[in-house]
């Protein structure tokens, strides 16, 4: 009797164990650094992340960017085609802009060519914008980004 009882326990375990699984419950994508991606592409290939990040957009460029990484590598963006909250990022028709952002979506870490004229090592495919902040857009009087900013846009 105790080992009719003892199976019917596991059973309800595994029963247990397979319907949570199965139920469709959303995963929480993996918190990182841009320049954890940059150390460790390999590792983050094909995965969901989220993250702070500086995001670079202008005439031939949608890039991710992070001063602190201090990296030659360069990870182009591309959008969702359902991608959520991509409003938060203003239209404009300036040349350059950068943002803060905090953005879900997928990391492809295979060394690649990819972008304008193939000029980025690697890909990330937003698919949510959660927060968005413009930091500085070029203008006449300011033509590069400053210093400052570029090292606060990827910060927590």
């Amino acid at each position: 009797m105790l080992e009719a009882v003892s199976s019917m326990r596991s059973v309800v375990i595994v029963a247990t164990f397979i319907w949570v699984v199965m139920s469709g419950q959303p995963v929480e994508a993996a918190d990182v650094s841009l320049c954890s991606l940059f150390q460790h592409p390999e590792k983050y290939d094909g995965q969901e992340i989220t993250m702070w990040v500086g995001y670079r957009a202008g005439f031939e460029w949608s890039e991710l960017a992070c001063a602190a990484c201090d990296v030659q590598q360069r990870i182009w963006v591309d959008f969702d085609a359902e991608a959520k909250g991509v409003r938060k990022l203003k239209q404009t028709d300036r040349f350059d802009s950068l943002y803060r952002l905090r953005v879900r979506g997928v990391f492809n870490g295979k060394r690649g060519h990819y972008g304008h004229e193939n000029g980025w090592d690697y890909l990330f495919l937003v698919r949510e914008v959660l927060s968005a902040k413009r930091l500085w857009q070029m203008s006449p009087s300011q033509p590069k980004v400053p210093v400052d900013l570029e090292a606060r846009a990827c910060q927590p």
